[in-house]
C-alpha cells in the first residue's frame, strides 16, 4: 500500500514538473518566433501553474510591452510578477525584481531590498543564457561584482569568480581586468590573458565579447605580440555594427577602424 501510494507522488511530481517545463518551454519558443501574444498566454499557464521562469519572462514582456494589440508598459504589474517569480525560486525573476527596486519602475526604490535581491538571485543555481540575448547580463553576481568593483575589490572578486564559474561573460571579463591590474587578486597576467580569451573567443555574447578582444588586443600589443594583437583586434571587428550612409558609404565602428589601422601597422 505504502509503495503504491509513494509511486502515485512520484508520478504527480513527475507530471507537474512537466507541465511546468512544457508552459515555460512553449513560451520561450513563441518569444524566438517574435509571436508574444502566445509567449504571454503560455507564460501565464506557467505561472500560474507555480513556475518562476515562466512569472519572470511574463514580467519581463509586461515591461516591455510586447505581445499586446497595442503596445502599453506595465511597470507595476511586471514587479508583481518578479516577486512571484522570486518567491517561486527563479534566479531570473530575482534578480530582475532586484533591478525594479534599485530603479524605482513598478514600485518605491529601495537600495537596501535591490541588493538582497541581487544577493538573493547569486546565491541561486540559475542559467539565464536560456532566456535569450537581451537577458545575458541578468546575472546577480556580475551585477554585485561591478557594483562592489572599486569599493570592496575582493568582495568584488568573489562574486565576479562565481559569475564566471557560471559561464557569465561579464563576470569572466571583471575577472581578466582584476588579475589584469591585481585588483582584490594578485596580479597575474597569464590569468588574465586566460579570461579574456575565454570572453572574446567564447560564445558569452557580443556585448562582452567586444571590449575582451579589444582589451586583449591592447595587451598583446603592449607585449609586443602583434599577430595575437592583430586576431583579437579582428575578432573584436563585428560588421554588424558599421553603419551605411544615404549615399552607400560604409563608416566603421571604433573596433574596426583599430582592426584597420593595426593591420596596416603590423605590415
Amino acid at each position: 500500500m505504502q509503495k503504491t501510494i509513494l509511486s502515485l507522488i512520484i508520478i504527480f511530481l513527475i507530471t507537474v514538473t512537466n507541465m511546468y517545463a512544457d508552459a515555460l518551454d512553449m513560451g520561450l519558443r513563441m518569444e524566438k518566433k517574435g509571436d508574444y501574444a502566445q509567449a504571454r498566454k503560455f507564460h501565464k499557464q506557467g505561472c500560474d501553474q507555480g513556475n518562476g521562469d515562466s512569472c519572470a519572462r511574463l514580467g519581463y514582456l509586461m515591461r516591455v510591452g510586447w505581445g499586446l494589440e497595442e503596445r502599453t508598459f506595465d511597470d507595476e504589474g511586471a514587479t508583481k510578477h518578479y516577486q512571484k517569480a522570486c518567491d517561486n525560486n527563479s534566479t531570473l525573476g530575482c534578480y530582475l525584481l532586484a533591478d525594479s527596486y534599485e530603479s524605482g519602475l513598478g514600485i518605491n526604490k529601495d537600495e537596501t531590498k535591490a541588493l538582497g535581491y541581487y544577493k538573493k538571485s547569486c546565491g541561486m543555481d540559475g542559467d539565464e543564457s536560456k532566456f535569450g540575448s537581451e537577458l545575458l547580463t541578468a546575472n546577480g553576481c556580475a551585477h554585485l561584482a561591478r557594483k562592489f568593483y572599486d569599493k570592496e575589490p575582493k568582495t568584488a572578486f568573489q562574486y565576479a569568480k562565481k559569475s564566471c564559474d557560471n559561464g557569465n561573460g561579464e563576470g569572466c571579463l571583471l575577472l581578466a581586468r582584476m588579475y589584469y591590474i591585481g585588483n582584490g587578486i594578485q596580479k597575474d597576467k597569464f590569468k588574465a590573458v586566460n579570461f579574456f580569451r575565454q570572453v572574446c573567443y567564447g560564445d558569452m555574447g557580443i556585448a562582452f565579447k567586444q571590449p575582451a578582444c579589444t582589451e586583449l588586443g591592447n595587451l598583446y600589443a603592449i607585449e609586443q605580440s602583434p599577430q595575437d594583437a592583430l586576431q583579437a583586434y579582428k575578432a573584436a571587428c563585428d560588421p554588424r555594427r558599421n553603419t551605411e550612409t544615404f549615399d552607400g558609404k560604409i563608416t566603421l565602428s571604433d573596433e574596426c577602424k583599430r582592426y584597420e589601422a593595426y593591420k596596416i601597422r603590423v605590415r
